[in-house]
């Protein structure tokens, strides 16, 4: 029996039925000082829903960027430019036109120190203002891994192209292997596509991001090599960095949420 929308159950009390009204509450999870609690970016709930078929790919992923970065680590250690390295290039550089020239150059201003450590810093602070912090630990992990990134080009030392062998329009300072400019596009944008793209409400809209996401990924690796900045191979292992960093990231975040409960 109901009245409006409150369901009523009929009690039995001495041989009669007196109605009595039930109702229901719906507790509201709570945080510290009664703040009210707010799900992860990366819910749980969707591992289950994950196909079984999926649930190798990202560690095989994990494992073949990792075998890559070695060994290209340890190829560029001895041979500069790698075979195909030039012939690359060229290809590359072919379609070379002034606002060509300007396009790539501000693709790549995109990942400059600067503007760099200002958009994650940007991202980190809207988490945190949101209350989110094990995201704001992850994205603020990107700044540690462009530092940790310094140590394998210290090592590595590997030269830049040269105007004998290419056309070369931004000259890079320090070694060339990885690209750094890559690498954190790569990590960065990584994050995004992993924790924010995904809450996009709009299904059509929420693709759409998340394409122009992986293309800039793409593009910044491209403008590299166009400026005669990079060799192909520096920005092929600055993915391969990328993507086992990217997963790192991922895994602290996870631990640290459950964590926080």
């Amino acid at each position: 029996m109901y009245l409006g929308d409150t369901p009523i159950r009929r009690r039995r009390t001495a041989g009669t039925d007196v109605p009595c009204t039930l109702l229901t509450f719906e507790a509201t999870p709570l945080g510290r000082k009664g703040e009210e609690k707010r799900p992860p970016l990366l819910s749980y709930e969707t591992e289950e829903r994950t196909p079984k078929t999926m649930s190798w790919k990202a560690p095989v992923a994990v494992v073949v960027s990792l075998v890559i970065a070695a060994a290209l680590t340890l190829w560029v250690s001895f041979v500069t430019p790698l075979p195909g390295d030039v012939a690359v290039s060229h290809a590359v550089q072919s379609v070379a036109a002034p606002w060509l020239d300007a396009f790539m150059g501000a693709v790549s201003f995109l990942s400059d120190d600067l503007l760099a450590i200002g958009s994650v810093l940007a991202v980190a602070a809207a988490l945190a203002a949101w209350r989110r912090w094990p995201e704001t630990v992850a994205f603020l992990g990107v700044l540690a891994a462009d530092v940790a990134l310094r140590l394998p080009k210290v090592l590595v030392d590997r030269g830049r192209p040269t105007e004998e062998l290419v056309h070369v329009l931004e000259r890079g300072s320090g070694g060339g292997f990885p690209s750094a400019h890559a690498y954190h596009m790569t990590v960065f944008v990584g994050l995004v596509l992993l924790m924010l793209a995904p809450r996009i409400p709009s299904a059509p809209l929420r693709w759409a991001a998340m394409a122009a996401l992986v293309a800039l990924i793409v593009l910044t690796g491209v403008s590299r090599v166009y400026l005669g900045a990079h060799w192909p191979s520096d920005v092929l292992g600055a993915f391969a960095y990328g993507i086992p960093s990217v997963a790192a990231l991922a895994a602290g975040y996870r631990w640290l949420a459950r964590r926080l409960g």
